[in-house]
């Protein structure tokens, strides 16, 4: 069979993108476990989860209550198959079929700068929508000073450099204020943001 690099693609690729264990110990899946651990947050929702190698760090922690989502029905088949995750749902980035405040805790990892120019506001505006305590969001390109800037990359896909301070602006609209950005994790270019919401928000 030949398989699609595209994402949403039924015929792509597993072993392409997760790499099986080897993206497990990753300094930024470790850094990830660590940050909801200390949050003391039981529920999270992991946005774009690709094949669930970010579930098995945090499935770890106690009583952690895991929901994974993703547009591409081979790697939830992966999830759950080979990593046994019972609660991966097939689902949009912009249009997730959860309710308002539904988890204390929504992350993704390295998709917001993969969609289409503009696209990851109103991602965002979903993450923010059904958590009810913090977002991480995980970028893998560094944040750019001038306007978001997208360009086609390898396996025709979007790379762009978002804007940090459009990041902010995103968020406080939701009522969201970023806390804390970690730089460098494994990679010059990998950050690990952390919002909170506010109180009364």
């Amino acid at each position: 069979m030949k398989y699609s690099l595209r994402w949403g693609d039924i015929n792509v690729d597993p072993k392409a993108w997760h790499r099986c264990k080897k993206q497990i110990d990753h300094p930024v899946r470790q850094v990830l476990s660590k940050t909801i651990k200390s949050l003391e947050c039981k529920s999270v929702l992991d946005v774009a989860c690709g094949t669930g190698t970010s579930f098995i760090r945090l499935n770890k922690l106690p009583e952690m209550d895991y929901v994974g989502t993703d547009i591409t029905v081979r790697f939830l088949k992966v999830a759950h198959n080979e990593y046994y995750i019972r609660n991966v749902v097939r689902a949009s980035v912009t249009n997730l079929p959860f309710k308002d405040n539904a988890f204390e805790v929504v992350t993704c990892k390295d998709i917001l700068e993969h969609l289409e120019p503009l696209k990851w506001i109103p991602a965002l505006e979903e993450m923010c929508r059904v958590a009810s305590r913090f977002i991480i969001p995980i970028f893998f390109n560094l944040f750019c000073s001038s306007p978001t800037k997208s360009v086609i990359g390898p396996g025709d896909f979007y790379y762009s450099h978002i804007n940090l301070e459009d990041v902010r602006a995103v968020l406080c609209l939701h009522d969201y204020e970023v806390s804390s950005i970690k730089w460098g994790i494994g990679n010059p270019t990998n950050q690990l943001m952390v919002a909170e919401k506010l109180i009364g928000g």
